[in-house]
């Protein structure tokens, strides 16, 4: 009997080991990253943060998730997760700071080797300059700031999509 509790405990939810850690920005990435890239449309119930699915088409769902507070100051808002219907484990999660001011240089300590993947083309304000990072497994994550703001971290994107 005890056995038998044993494998029905260590068999339950290990597809998401790592719970989201809410104490800064950096350990909430590294974790929203790792379950990120396991997560498919058949397992979303499984993911940290609770989604809701918004709409979908042939190819991808869309979902949502409710805002997250950091301990640092910092709220987490505008969640936006996005799943391939087709592929095994493509996802691309998005979500908006608000809060205290995190500056580029910030970003290019914790990231060494970020480069400019996008820059604004001067039709609006809320145009971005994206700075992304790419692990050996050519998985992304982008920095956003805005031509309001340019000084201040404004959006992070994971993309585990497949390519």
């Amino acid at each position: 009997m005890t056995c038998l509790l044993l494998v029905s405990l260590l068999s339950v939810n290990t597809s998401f080991a790592a719970s989201v850690n809410n104490a800064d920005l950096w350990r909430f990435i590294e974790d929203i990253n790792d379950a990120t890239g396991q997560l498919t449309v058949s397992n979303v119930d499984r993911f940290p943060l609770a989604l809701r699915r918004i709409s979908h088409n042939e190819y991808v769902e869309f979902y949502r998730a409710e805002p997250v507070r950091l301990a640092e100051d910092l709220v987490l808002t505008d969640f936006d997760v996005r799943l391939s219907k087709t592929r095994k484990t493509s996802a691309l999660l998005s979500f908006g700071l608000r809060g205290r001011c995190l500056p580029l240089g910030v970003i290019k300590q914790r990231y060494r080797g970020v480069i400019i993947t996008q820059t604004p083309r001067g039709h609006s304000l809320e145009e971005t300059t994206s700075y992304t990072w790419t692990d050996k497994a050519h998985h992304q994550i982008s920095f956003l700031f805005t031509e309001r703001n340019p000084d201040c971290l404004h959006e992070v994107v994971i993309d585990r999509w497949s390519r």
